[in-house]
C-alpha cells in the first residue's frame, strides 16, 4: 500500500524590519508583532510613564482628594503595590519600608501633585465577644499566640474569617459571628514591625516587583 506523506510548513513570523535588526533588544517593543502583542512590556518600563499613577509619599489628612483606593488589610499593608483607582486608574505605590499599614482615610500624594486619599474596603470577618472580660482575654491571647492580626474594640475582637480560628474560640467559649467590614487591626508594638502578613516581602531593588491586587472594572 503506498503512503502518501504530507508536509506542514512551520508558520513563519514576517521578517525584521531593518530598524527591528539594529535596535538594542532586551525588551517587547522590539519583537514583531502578530496579531498581538508577544509579550508584555516590563513593569519597570511602565512606572514613572504618563499610563501610571506614580504614588511615594504619605502626607497628612487633607479635606479634599482627587482620587481613591479602595484596598483591603493585606493590600495596604505592602509598600510596593500595582492597584486601580475607584475611577480604574492604574496605580504603583512606591512607599517608604517599615511602615504602618496604610489606614483608611489616610491621605497620599501622587508625582503628579494629586492628592489620593486610602478607603479601607470591607472583607469578610469574625466578630468575637464573649460573655466576661476573662474570656474576651483568654481568646485574645489563644490568638495573639497564634500571631493572628487583630482589631480590638470596646468588648469584641475582630479577625479576618477563618473557620479553624473560629472553632478554636467557640471551644473557648466565644460567640464568633460572620461579618463584613474594613479591617483594621493593631499595629506591631515596637516601631517599624514585624507583620506576618508581609513573610517573604523581599528587600527592595529596582526595577520594582509590585504586587497587583483588584482588576479593572
Amino acid at each position: 500500500m503506498q503512503r502518501t506523506i504530507v508536509s506542514h510548513a512551520p508558520n513563519k513570523l514576517p521578517p525584521y524590519s531593518e530598524a527591528q535588526r539594529r535596535a538594542p533588544t532586551g525588551n517587547s517593543y522590539n519583537l514583531p508583532r502578530v496579531g498581538k502583542p508577544l509579550a508584555l512590556a516590563p513593569l519597570s518600563l511602565i512606572a514613572g510613564s504618563p499610563l501610571m499613577l506614580v504614588i511615594h509619599r504619605r502626607i497628612a489628612p487633607q479635606a479634599q482628594w482627587a482620587a481613591e483606593l479602595l484596598l483591603n488589610f493585606e493590600a495596604r499593608s505592602k509598600s510596593r503595590l500595582r492597584c486601580f483607582s475607584a475611577d480604574g486608574e492604574d496605580v504603583g505605590l512606591f512607599l517608604e519600608r517599615g511602615q504602618p499599614p496604610l489606614h483608611d482615610g489616610e491621605c497620599l500624594q501622587a508625582e503628579d501633585g494629586r492628592v489620593v486619599r486610602v478607603c479601607a474596603r470591607p472583607e469578610q470577618l469574625l466578630h468575637v465577644t464573649c460573655s466576661s472580660a476573662f474570656e474576651l482575654t483568654r481568646a485574645a491571647y489563644h490568638l495573639g499566640n497564634r500571631h493572628v492580626a487583630l482589631q480590638v474594640g470596646d468588648g469584641w475582637l475582630r479577625l479576618l474569617d477563618d473557620y479553624v480560628l473560629k472553632d478554636m474560640l467557640e471551644q473557648l467559649g466565644a460567640q464568633a459571628d460572620t461579618i463584613e467590614a474594613p479591617f483594621q487591626p493593631e499595629h506591631g508594638a515596637y516601631g517599624g514591625g514585624h507583620h506576618h502578613s508581609r513573610h517573604g516581602d523581599e528587600d527592595f531593588n529596582y526595577p520594582p516587583k509590585l504586587h497587583q491586587f483588584g482588576v479593572r472594572t
